[in-house]
């Protein structure tokens, strides 16, 4: 297998890094990394170094990278890029404004110090989350241990099974003359996957959030900040898009921003694809497969031919496009021509463009399996996912305090996708937004939606990272509460992201019935479009 062969894989063959390091690294990392081995990697801003490799080898491509240019950047194909110019965007972490550790100082050390106190109890309720995984839309016991946290804090409201959804809730707390603060919101995931728990470590995302939210509510309270912090707790995102149907119920209406954060075996800041799921079944004629197989018309043939129209329209598509499906029910005895047969595809491409014209041509290898057939078919369409729009300002911002704490974290922004999505990007159509990924401790072959990730996701060294990256969606979310310059500047980033209205856009892609979708994505169990 070749590196090409590996989603995500640092292909040493690029152009782009071999001319800004030279050959050494690629003579290096073909002596430490197999093919298997390229999902766990170390990236940071100015350097690059494989886990598998001895330290000598990681130091000589650390040394190469500096030695070829100041501000080195990542290898283009660690994300899926957009067409663009051939020079990515500068990785620096160049903040809209004063760091707030520089501006209000006291503010910063009082989020950290708050969430250093809860680490204990963070771990605990960390810990509870992942030894009792629940799938989308059924977090029942994990709705229940969140709530009651955060019902036991000083000054916290709290909604349970909120916006008419069982499994969210909504936890707020205000402070001082809340008409002249602005309003900060984070994310708390639930749900896990089927079969190999919380492997995606929504365990982590989900104190992360009230990490973040409960640090930035003692600074407000203690420094006299008028402001409000809205903490909800997402269900479904795993396939159910539970984002999504909040949005549409007025969950993100009144911020000004939203942060979380996500797990994953490397650290940056960039976007991720946008996705849509199409269920297509074909309808046949029933026959004896031996006795009179010409008064049947196959569905299964059409299946197979669905298939394999797909298979070969992925020869044509853009590097940065996804085609992935299975057959669902291909019939029920090998004796009967089959009538009915279902599949079920995800679609993804960079931006939500893209994915609307990457649709239309895997459509029509329906319709022309249908027509090859005889067969009818019909398709249902899921809920759409929007791509992933991380907001610069506050982008720059968290990758500044990450950095000032030694913690090197990339920003990429827009330019690039990662091969996966994630329903906040919707939240960040509608909200400025924050969705950073940073990287906890993985075994080879072992990243997001394995196993091993699931193992990974249990660590005290992950549930460390997991507390250093809240501080820091904590702090850059804090900023748009005290500091008027920069919250202008993070919506300026928003208005220039979306020029127009982008609500209106994210709510004309989304169908008549969300809740009919998302219902039938919960039970399906199996569907998970979320990123990695």
């Amino acid at each position: 297998m070749s590196s090409d062969d590996v989603p995500g894989c640092f292909a040493f063959k690029s152009k782009l890094f071999k001319r800004r390091t030279g050959v050494a690294a690629d003579r290096a990392h073909s002596r430490c990394c197999s093919a298997a081995d390229h999902e766990n990697r170390l990236i940071s801003g100015d350097t690059y170094s494989c886990l598998n490799a001895p330290q000598s080898e990681a130091q000589s491509i650390r040394t190469n990278t500096q030695a070829g240019s100041k501000t080195s950047q990542l290898p283009s194909e660690t994300f899926l890029s957009n067409p663009g110019p051939d020079s990515p965007p500068a990785y620096g972490a160049k903040p809209a404004s004063t760091p707030l550790a520089l501006s209000h100082p006291d503010v910063v050390r009082t989020i950290e110090g708050a969430i250093e106190e809860l680490s204990s109890e963070l771990r605990a309720l960390s810990i509870d989350i992942h030894d009792h995984p629940e799938l989308g839309y059924k977090e029942y016991r994990t709705h229940d241990t969140l709530s009651s946290f955060m019902e036991k804090r000083e000054g916290w409201t709290v909604v349970r099974h909120a916006y008419g959804l069982e499994t969210a809730w909504e936890a707020t707390f205000k402070h001082g003359d809340t008409a002249k603060g602005r309003v900060l919101g984070f994310n708390s995931e639930e749900d896990a996957l089927p079969n190999i728990g919380h492997a995606c470590g929504h365990n982590l995302i989900a104190i992360g959030g009230v990490a973040a939210a409960l640090g930035v509510a003692a600074a407000l309270r203690k420094h006299g900040i008028p402001g409000t912090v809205v903490l909800l707790g997402t269900p479904a995102e795993e396939g159910g898009a539970g984002k999504v149907v909040l949005i549409e119920r007025g969950a993100y209406k009144q911020m000004d921003a939203c942060l979380m954060i996500h797990p994953a075996p490397s650290s940056a800041v960039g976007s991720t694809q946008a996705v849509q799921e199409l269920w297509v079944n074909f309808h046949g004629h029933t026959a004896h497969a031996a006795g009179a197989p010409w008064e049947g018309r196959n569905a299964l043939d059409a299946a197979v031919l669905a298939y394999s129209n797909v298979s070969a329209l992925r020869q044509q598509i853009r590097s940065g496009e996804r085609i992935h499906g299975i057959i669902t029910n291909g019939g029920a005895a090998p004796n009967v021509i089959p009538d009915e047969t279902s599949v079920d595809y995800l679609v993804r491409a960079p931006s939500v463009e893209a994915m609307n014209d990457l649709k239309k041509r895997v459509l029509n290898c329906f319709k022309a399996a249908a027509l090859a057939t005889g067969c009818t078919y019909d398709v249902k369409e899921g809920i759409f996912v929007n791509d992933l729009r991380e907001n610069e300002a506050l982008g720059r911002e968290f990758c500044s305090y990450m950095q000032s704490n030694g913690i090197e974290f990339p920003y990429v922004g827009s330019e690039f996708a990662f091969a996966g999505s994630t329903d906040f990007g919707n939240v960040t159509y509608e909200v400025p937004g924050l969705h950073p990924f940073y990287q906890i401790p993985s075994t080879p072959g072992s990243g997001n939606h394995t196993r091993g990730f699931t193992d990974s996701a249990r660590t005290p060294e992950a549930h460390r990272l997991t507390l250093e990256s809240a501080k820091g969606i904590a702090i850059a979310g804090a900023k748009v509460l005290v500091d008027d310059e920069f919250a202008k500047a993070v919506r300026d980033a928003y208005k220039k992201e979306f020029p127009g209205d982008s609500s209106t856009i994210t709510q004309s892609l989304q169908g008549a019935d969300l809740e009919a979708h998302s219902r039938e994505q919960a039970l399906r169990e199996g569907c998970c479009p979320c990123v990695h």
